[in-house]
């Protein structure tokens, strides 16, 4: 039966379906796994992969123990990256899911593919890894901590950062780089990367990191209403008010607004925190309109814009670009740059360095788009008999308050008026 702390209809829902799998599992009922994962999403069940019976055992050590590819299949087919994470977890015998393969030939090879597909992964500063890193982290918490951390909050959190966290990931980059810090970002989250997953590693000085990034980012991602169901649900569990004497880290969480009007004009300066940092120009502009892209980015890069960010965001993704000393940096969190040895990092920004006194500087912007927004399919779906599938983008250029305003190509009337400020 799954073991939790704290009993509500949302996680009776998920201890259930996972007392199903589990029971199918044990009897190896390869139809029965059929059956119920045909019906099972698992953004409806949050938390299931990281649920534990009585004995520590998840369900990636039910696969594990019956070896049964065909089982595993059933399971993981395309809820890989959900579930990665919890084949690092350890049961009450101290046991990884691994670790609990049969012995025999035919075990052997399902140990390798489990190896290969799900623990080969190597520690980057993605965030698929970042996020995994950040879900195992809270459920360790709530496993061992069940008086600080409650189960129906961590899974709603793990839920919610399941769809990503692009744009606090790529705010907190354009702040080091406003901040001139370059090294700030990598240098912040290099330990959460490198933690090797084992819970007795998790050392106060890591537990604090953690607690502090994953506050920022959220805060930095979410609108501001489910900011404040963390203040309103778990005051005193996230995040601790340690934080706030941190010395080491600049960026603490931002308070929720206060009223609905508030919520319903939300602004990135707001987000940010207005007393540091203002947004010079607010451009939308459609992903299949590569022309006016390039005249846009054409006119950013001058000397009026050194040290300046643009965040880039559709509705399914953020990135952000840096203007510096003739190089534009491009930040996408989806990118797995690799970590270096001892966190020492060269001090330039994370990202993708373009040379803007080469020929080749549009091109190399436009693939960085396309590998983000994918503006050649957005294109190639304008003439669609079921009508353009168009993308709007949002390109929003940041500075440091009291900054100099750069000279932005608005491509309509909204030049003037940020010129009115």
């Amino acid at each position: 039966m799954a073991r939790n702390n704290q009993e509500t209809p949302e996680t009776q829902k998920v201890a259930r379906i996972f007392n199903e799998i589990m029971a199918a599992l044990h009897a190896n009922d390869e139809n029965k796994i059929a059956e119920l994962m045909r019906n099972v999403k698992l953004a409806d069940y949050p938390g299931l992969p990281y649920i534990a019976d009585e004995k520590g055992n998840t369900l990636a050590h039910a696969i594990c123990q019956t070896g049964n590819r065909a089982m595993a299949m059933h399971i993981l087919m395309s809820n890989e990256q959900k579930f990665a994470p919890s084949f690092y977890i350890r049961n009450a015998n101290n046991q990884r899911p691994i670790d609990c393969v049969p012995e025999g030939n035919a075990s052997q090879k399902f140990k390798e593919n489990i190896k290969r597909n799900l623990m080969s992964t190597e520690p980057s500063f993605s965030q698929d890894w970042i996020i995994g890193q950040f879900k195992l982290y809270l459920q360790y918490q709530a496993a061992h901590h069940p008086d600080k951390y409650s189960t129906s909050e961590v899974d709603r959190i793990c839920s919610l950062m399941e769809n990503g966290q692009c744009f606090g990931f790529s705010s907190l980059w354009g702040q080091s780089c406003l901040d001139k810090d370059f090294t700030h970002y990598p240098t912040l989250f290099h330990d959460i990367c490198a933690w090797d997953r084992e819970y007795d590693h998790l050392e106060k000085s890591l537990i604090l990191k953690f607690e502090t990034l994953i506050s920022s980012t959220r805060s930095l991602q979410e609108m501001p209403d489910e900011i404040e169901k963390d203040y309103q649900n778990n005051k005193n569990t996230f995040f601790s008010k340690e934080l706030q004497h941190a010395k080491d880290f600049r960026y603490t969480q931002v308070e929720p607004l206060k009223t609905k009007s508030d919520s319903e004009s939300y602004e990135i300066e707001k987000n940010w925190g207005a007393k540091h940092y203002q947004c010079e120009s607010n451009l939308f502009i459609f992903a299949n309109e590569a022309e006016k892209l390039r005249d846009y980015f054409s006119h950013f890069i001058r000397a009026e814009n050194n040290n300046k960010v643009l965040m880039v965001t559709s509705l399914k993704h953020s990135a952000a670009f840096f203007l510096h000393n003739d190089h534009l940096y491009f930040f996408n969190s989806n990118t797995d740059f690799a970590l270096l040895p001892e966190g020492n990092y060269p001090d330039k920004p994370l990202g993708v360095d373009i040379d803007t006194s080469k020929d080749t500087c549009m091109a190399q912007i436009i693939d960085c788009l396309e590998d983000c927004y994918h503006l050649s399919q957005v294109a190639a779906a304008a003439d669609d008999p079921w009508g353009p599938r168009v993308v709007t983008m949002n390109i929003r250029a940041m500075d440091l308050i009291g900054k100099k305003l750069g000279e932005y190509s608005m491509l309509g009337t909204e030049a003037a008026n940020f010129s009115k400020k």
